[in-house]
């Protein structure tokens, strides 16, 4: 489904979390999360929403959310920007009682690219066992308007990206060691982003959460 979102030059990324220690329940969440692109789509019906749901280190709920809008705008896509953003927040501020972290809800420009994805995709794991109805992950609005600017995607290239989301662990004999998991810089620099856009932890702060402070940060992300 979103590989055949069609791109767009105003392609936002916002993450939407809850107060401290006042966190609902997923059904909840859920509802206020509905309720905020019902008001949005009111204000800018050319916008289409996509969310995935992810849980924090404390497997507190919140929310990743693409805005992309297919409309010719007067402003560019950083300039109108600084006017969005501003629509979005006072909306989620008024549906939790206001008091939320500006910057645990922060929002950026981005391109829909294989790193977009993956990022999205952090906390998903592909799993045979079927999933409750009311625990559906991620989501859709304005589902005609997608449709209306989609992409076509052939099966091979789904299955391709699938196999970069989610490698397949080789099979190993029961001699054979375990390959040690090889990570670089750029995963480095993926992990700290997905902790500043979520606005909980400062990076030591989280590596100390996971209690593995002492580690580098090569190592500490290969133990997640």
């Amino acid at each position: 489904m979103f590989l055949g979102i069609g791109p767009s030059p105003y392609w936002y990324h916002q993450t939407l979390t809850f107060k401290a220690g006042v966190i609902p329940d997923v059904r909840t969440a859920h509802l206020k999360l509905k309720m905020l692109f019902d008001s949005l789509l009111l204000a800018y019906p050319k916008m289409g929403c996509f969310f995935v749901r992810g849980y924090q280190g404390n497997s507190e709920v919140h929310f990743h959310v693409i805005f992309a809008f297919y409309e010719h705008r007067s402003e560019s896509p950083e300039v109108f920007l600084d006017k969005f953003k501003d629509a979005v927040f006072s909306r989620w501020q008024m549906l939790n009682d206001g008091e939320l972290n500006r910057r645990a809800n922060e929002i950026h420009l981005r391109e829909k690219n294989f790193e977009c994805i993956q990022y999205l995709l952090w906390h998903v794991q592909p799993s045979a066992k079927p999933v409750p109805r009311e625990q559906n992950w991620h989501g859709i609005r304005n589902k005609r308007l997608f449709h209306q600017n989609e992409l076509k995607i052939a099966h091979k290239e789904i299955s391709l990206i699938y196999e970069k989301c989610f490698p397949k662990k080789p099979r190993h004999q029961e001699s054979s060691p375990v390959p040690k998991v090889v990570v670089t810089e750029r995963d480095v620099r993926r992990v700290k982003a997905y902790v500043r856009a979520d606005g909980k932890y400062s990076w030591l702060d989280f590596k100390k959460s996971h209690k593995k402070r002492h580690l580098s940060d090569l190592d500490f992300v290969a133990s997640l």
